[in-house]
């Protein structure tokens, strides 16, 4: 299921909406797996300066919510705001 998730997202002939769902779900897989969380962040962040802006709204909706319910320490949920930056985009 991840690797049909991560192949969905990267399709830039996919619609948006089955991109966009697909990283929610994929989102939802890695939640409690840091190898893949590592890689789908990864992906996101290579998507973005290329991404629509409902793209760019659901990745800035789903790393924020890791970073906010995350158990990492103050200075790694900084590390994540601060790596992703894009067309007049940056989570902090």
């Amino acid at each position: 299921m991840a690797n049909l998730c991560f192949e969905l997202i990267s399709s830039f002939e996919e619609p948006i909406a089955v991109r966009t769902f697909s990283m929610t779900v994929l989102a939802k897989i890695a939640w409690e797996e840091p190898i893949l969380w590592k890689e789908f962040e990864i992906v996101v962040r290579q998507m973005l300066p290329y991404a629509s802006p409902a793209f760019r709204a659901r990745a800035k909706k789903v790393l924020k919510s890791r970073m906010g319910h995350s158990s990492a320490k103050s200075s790694e949920k900084m590390e994540y705001g601060t790596l992703i930056t894009g067309s007049e985009f940056t989570i902090m």
